[in-house]
């Protein structure tokens, strides 16, 4: 599958800045370079996740036994 590891610490990652930040916002306490990195975070992880998909999906397209099965989703 596409999903691995990395993915886990990065998406460990992006929970841990995000509520941190939604936590600071609910003390009243807006923090922009909190919010920042929890932004940055974010488009990591879910860039991340896309370069992941897509690679898998091309790998999966390269292998001739798919063939009937990546028409049948196409």
């Amino acid at each position: 599958r596409w999903w691995n590891e990395d993915l886990t610490a990065l998406r460990r990652s992006y929970t841990y800045w995000r509520n941190r930040a939604c936590a600071m916002r609910r003390q009243g306490r807006e923090d922009a370079e909190l919010r920042k990195t929890a932004t940055q975070a974010k488009r990591l992880f879910h860039r991340t996740i896309r370069r992941h998909r897509k690679q898998h999906w091309e790998e999966f397209l390269g292998d001739s036994d798919n063939i009937w099965k990546a028409a049948k989703y196409l």
